[in-house]
């Protein structure tokens, strides 16, 4: 009889552990899921808001559809109005479906021109935050399009930009 109590006592042993185990993997499978849920509804939101969050998805994806030709000019280097400091940027820009890139070409000195002035009346403290940079493009950006009587230049783009 001790042989079947044995034997009887080894099997429920054996269940007990396996019921832990299973209650442990199941907890753990909960708690998986309810992380990918609320990382999928983050996700949800963001990609529903328009990217960042920042209201402007649709209208970035408006103008970068009417943006025809891209073009990066030479580079720039130009003391700030700080008259000790200086900038080294090349600049590209995204040029209107309607105006091509020998259009561009024929205007590339007032174009520079007016970026030179630009970014010659800025201060080293106006550059250094990502704001400043953005209120920099949006400037050139308005000035290039003076200068060609319309607009032309619907986005700017820094693709090198250094200060010293």
């Amino acid at each position: 009889m001790a042989a079947k109590d044995g034997d009887g006592a080894a099997p429920a042993v054996a269940h007990s552990k396996g019921g832990k185990g299973m209650l442990l993997m199941a907890v753990v499978a909960v708690i998986v899921l309810v992380a990918v849920a609320g990382v999928g509804l983050v996700l949800g939101r963001v990609t529903a808001s328009g990217g960042g969050g920042n209201g402007k998805g649709g209208e970035r994806t408006e103008r970068e559809a009417r943006i025809g030709a891209r073009v990066t000019l030479d580079e720039f280097l130009v003391n700030l109005a700080d008259n000790e400091r200086y900038l080294r940027t090349t600049i590209a820009i995204g040029l209107a479906e309607d105006f091509s890139e020998k259009d561009m070409e024929e205007k590339t000195a007032p174009i520079r021109d007016a970026i030179v002035s630009v970014l010659s009346s800025k201060y080293l403290r106006d550059l250094r935050t990502e704001e400043g940079r953005e209120t920099l493009k949006t400037e050139i950006k308005e000035r290039v399009n003076r200068a060609l009587d319309g607009e032309k230049v619907l986005a700017v783009y820094f693709t090198a930009f250094t200060t010293q």
